[in-house]
């Protein structure tokens, strides 16, 4: 979740006036190189994906693609904050979902959990109706198209490398946004310090990949999920300290909610482990 929020507020912040094809172009190149480099000392291109995972990783590779597409488009017309609101349903979408599909445990006390932890959210958030635009529509689209990302990535056997996937989308969602500069002619001419702000950005979610895969692949949904909650704590420290935006007595107490949410599913994982009957 810090990757994820810092590639955000990255982002937004230095490339916001670039198309979004070149931005998902520049910002490939350096986490295809992280991730290349990442590879090749660990031996991961030595290890295919396994034949039954094949297919797996295509569909994820492309959902993933387009909910990049859709959600940088919605970041870039959108306040943060709103864009961010918008992305705290994906515990909910996804764990109910998983129970649906992939027969998760979902008990009424880790669904009261994820339910509080969005209320937190939505009082850390305060989203006032002026920051809703229509773009809104494209961060709620590429919240269903990360949800289908995630089962997706659930269903992918432990045997096939996590490093190897993040390889694989990280390269296709370069190419193509090269494709898409390509197509449009509507490249601009890059400043350094956006080259530098869109490196940053790179690492930052090369850092996201690297620990969402896994957890994902290898923990139990409604166990992780709920701590997707932590980027709004995120998204506040850096408001405090890159923007002196200094919190109000909502915003401290959702934080609380927030983390009471992720302590409590914690608890309650701890606790099921010992007891035949999981809730």
């Amino acid at each position: 979740m810090f990757g994820y929020i810092s590639n955000d507020t990255i982002i937004k912040y230095y490339a916001s006036a670039l198309p979004v094809s070149q931005t998902i172009f520049i910002r490939g190149i350096f986490v295809t190189v992280l991730i290349s480099i990442f590879c090749w000392q660990r031996g991961a291109f030595k290890s295919a994906i396994k034949k039954e995972d094949r297919s797996l990783v295509v569909l994820r590779t492309g959902v993933d693609l387009c909910a990049t597409l859709l959600f940088l488009t919605a970041l870039f017309n959108m306040p943060l904050a709103n864009a961010s609101a918008i992305l705290q349903t994906l515990p909910l979408s996804v764990t109910l979902l998983g129970a649906m599909l992939l027969g998760e445990r979902f008990g009424r006390y880790r669904a009261f959990a994820i339910i509080m932890g969005f209320f937190g959210a939505i009082l850390i958030i305060k989203p006032g109706s002026s920051g809703f635009n229509s773009y809104s529509l494209f961060a709620v689209a590429a919240v269903l198209l990360i949800t289908v990302r995630e089962i997706t990535t659930r269903k992918i056997s432990k045997q096939s490398s996590t490093l190897l996937i993040t390889f694989i989308t990280a390269g296709s969602i370069t190419l193509a946004g090269a494709a898409g500069g390509l197509f449009y002619h509507n490249w601009v001419p890059v400043p350094l310090e956006t080259i530098t702000g869109l490196t940053m950005a790179s690492i930052c979610i090369f850092l996201a990949y690297y620990f969402s895969i896994p957890a994902m692949q290898f923990g139990e949904i409604s166990f992780v999920q709920p701590f997707r909650f932590t980027l709004m704590i995120w998204a506040v420290m850096f408001g405090f300290f890159f923007f002196e935006e200094i919190p109000d007595n909502l915003t401290i107490l959702g934080l609380l909610i927030v983390i009471a949410a992720g302590v409590f599913t914690y608890y309650r994982e701890a606790t099921s482990n010992h007891t035949p009957n999981n809730k």
